[in-house]
């Protein structure tokens, strides 16, 4: 085989390819990081001295009940953002300084209050020894009180998948990242009569910061036979998600270039996937790498490192390198 033509393209994992859509999606302005702890901190030392000192002391238990609510409902919509890291820290304060709460969080859930029953809700879910079918019930309770977190977990729950696309609906509309890039991929499965639905979801997680919505709406609007105006978006979109360390982005971004005959640049983020464990990207650094004959031996690297991970199609790629056909193991 001639590896100077080029062979087909390993990009994302996807069964469907739609016919283009209307629209792209612009990138928001970066978000701005808001420190959470400080103010809390303070809050919180406020509230236990008037508990202490006995002044409004069933004011300030109420008010750390509601502090704790806002925080718990924090923690849900930064997660479904694609920021776990900021949320398991409040979730983690919430558990070290404020497990008093909870007698009057559950009170508030009983009188019907959303937030009181998301967060009975999501402290659940991240109990490692909760029960499946409690958070289940805690999910299908909030959800009936209007809460887009419980709307989302509630989809979880249901085995039909007409019943779990409407909850999942349900949360979209409310603004759920999470469940807004779900619909997204169904819609995208669903072919081409879902194309304008796959744009809009995907766009809307993509806007919010959740990373593996950057990276799947960067290849949608990217692909080759999306309308040139959308790929104009694409790039951007996945290196943004690249530069949050999605690997797939950072494939498919060296799959753009490379498309792009700019082998320099797809080379460059093709190592940087490869580099971060994707065995996909392995093998497109194998097979740019392979291009040269100086190439050869790295090339044979790279494709064994693919084939360790599983990815056979290395194997056929490693036995048409001249420097392996010519006999002996290349160093």
């Amino acid at each position: 085989m001639n590896l100077l033509l080029r062979p087909a393209l390993l990009v994302l994992s996807l069964s469907f390819l739609a016919p283009g859509v209307e629209a792209g999606c612009t990138l928001p302005r970066d978000k701005t990081p808001v420190d959470w702890r400080v103010p809390a901190e303070q809050e919180l030392s406020t509230l236990r001295k008037q508990v202490k000192s006995k002044q409004k002391a069933n004011e300030a238990r109420e008010a750390m009940a509601n502090m704790a609510v806002t925080l718990w409902v924090r923690s849900n919509r930064l997660e479904a953002e694609g920021d776990a890291s900021t949320a398991n820290a409040i979730r983690r304060f919430l558990r070290d300084q404020l497990p008093d709460t909870e007698w009057r969080i559950g009170y508030q859930a009983q009188n019907n209050d959303q937030g009181a029953a998301e967060a009975i809700l999501t402290r659940l879910r991240v109990d490692p020894k909760s029960d499946p079918k409690q958070v289940c019930n805690a999910a299908f309770r909030a959800a009936g009180l209007g809460s887009a977190e419980g709307q989302f977990r509630q989809a979880q729950c249901v085995t039909d998948g007409l019943e779990s696309r409407r909850y999942l609906e349900q949360a979209a509309a409310s603004g759920h990242a999470a469940a807004q890039e779900a619909l997204g991929r169904i819609c995208l499965n669903e072919g081409a009569g879902s194309a304008d639905c796959t744009t809009r979801w995907l766009c809307r997680s993509a806007q919010s910061g959740r990373k593996e919505a950057q990276s799947l709406l960067g290849w949608w609007l990217g692909r080759a036979e999306a309308p040139s105006a959308d790929r104009v978006d694409a790039e951007a979109w996945l290196k943004r998600a690249a530069e949050q360390g999605d690997r797939s982005a950072m494939n498919n971004l060296g799959e753009w270039w490379e498309r792009a005959d700019d082998f320099n640049q797809s080379l460059i983020w093709y190592r940087k996937a490869a580099t971060a464990g994707q065995p996909e990207a392995m093998v497109n650094v194998g097979r740019l790498l392979a291009r040269s004959p100086d190439g050869c031996a790295e090339a044979a690297q790279w494709f064994d490192r693919a084939a360790a991970q599983g990815l056979s199609l290395a194997n056929e790629y490693r036995a048409k390198l001249p420097c392996v056909q010519a006999g002996g193991n290349p160093k």
